[in-house]
C-alpha cells in the first residue's frame, strides 16, 4: 500500500476516532496486543506518562505506524510537537525515533498532523512507546489514537509460469506432470483444470508443492490453470495453458 493510500485511511479513521472519544478506553501500560488486532486503531488516554504497546512480527514485514493525539482537530499540530512515538526491539534497545508528518485533505481544506514510523520489521517482539518530550505536560483527559498498517515484505506474486514435460496434445493413457513457477515468498500453488463446459477440477489445493499430476478421463480441449498465493498478504497471481486430450 503507498504512503497517500494508507495516509487517507488514516484520515478517515481519525475523523471518526475523534467523533467517538467519549467512548474510548484507557489501553493498559503492559497490554499485549495481538498481530491481528495491530492493523486496527486503538484508543485511550495519555495519562502524563508513557504508554506502551506491545506486538509480535511473524513474518518480515513493512510497519507504518501512525498516531494521532489531542481532543479537536485544531489541536493536532501543537500536540504533534509534544510527544514522540519509539520503537523498541525484543531486548528494550531502541530501533526507530517518530517524526511529525502532515496530509492535507481538499475536501476539508485541512491539515492533519501526527507523529509517524515507517519502518521493516524482522520477526520478533517489539513495544511502541508514546512518550512526552522533555518539560512536556498534558492534561489529564488527553486522547491518543493509534493506527498501524502493514504489508509483508515480499507479499507480492509476480513471474508466474506453468509448464508440462509432455507437449499438447496427448492421449489419455498419459498422465501429465505440471510444473509451476513463480517469484514472491510464503507461496502456494492450488492446480485447476476446467473443461469445455467450464466445470473446474481441483487438482491440487494450496500447497507448498509447485507440481501436480492429472490424469485425464475424457477427450477434449481443457484450460490448465495454476493460482499462485502469498498466504500471509493474501496476494494471487494465476497463470493458464491450453491442453488438447485424444484417443
Amino acid at each position: 500500500m503507498k504512503k497517500q493510500s494508507r495516509v487517507k485511511i488514516i484520515l478517515t479513521i481519525v475523523c471518526s476516532v475523534f467523533l467517538l472519544f467519549s467512548a474510548a478506553t484507557s489501553q493498559s501500560a503492559s497490554a499485549a496486543v495481538p498481530r491481528a488486532v495491530l492493523s486496527k486503531p486503538i484508543s485511550g488516554k495519555i495519562l502524563n506518562k508513557p504508554v506502551n504497546v506491545k506486538f509480535d512480527v511473524i513474518y518480515p514485514t513493512d510497519f507504518y505506524f501512525a498516531v494521532f493525539m489531542g481532543n479537536t482537530l485544531a489541536e493536532n499540530k501543537e500536540n504533534a510537537t509534544k510527544y514522540t512515538v519509539t520503537l523498541l526491539n525484543g531486548k528494550n534497545e531502541r530501533k526507530e525515533t517518530s517524526s511529525m508528518s502532515s496530509f492535507y485533505e481538499e475536501k476539508s481544506k485541512n491539515y492533519f498532523y501526527y507523529q509517524t514510523i515507517d519502518t521493516q520489521l524482522d520477526p520478533g517482539h517489539y513495544t511502541l512507546k508514546i512518550s512526552f518530550k522533555k518539560g512536556v505536560s498534558l492534561v489529564n483527559t488527553q486522547l491518543y489514537n493509534l493506527y498501524t498498517d502493514y504489508e509483508v515484505r515480499g507479499g507480492k506474486v509476480s513471474s508466474v509460469s506453468l509448464k508440462t514435460k509432455l507437449k499438447s496434445p496427448q492421449s489419455l493413457k498419459k498422465t501429465l506432470v505440471l510444473n509451476a513457477k513463480a517469484k514472491g515468498e510464503y507461496l502456494k500453488y492450488s492446480f485447476t483444470v476446467i473443461d469445455k463446459h467450464k466445470k473446474r477440477t481441483v487438482i491440487r489445493n494450496f500447497s507448498s508443492k509447485n507440481t501436480a499430476n492429472w490424469k485425464p478421463k475424457k477427450v477434449g480441449t481443457y484450460k490448465v490453470e495454476v493460482l499462485v498465493k502469498n498466504i500471509v498478504s493474501g496476494k494471487t497471481a494465476s497463470k493458464t495453458i491450453t491442453y488438447k486430450i485424444k484417443k
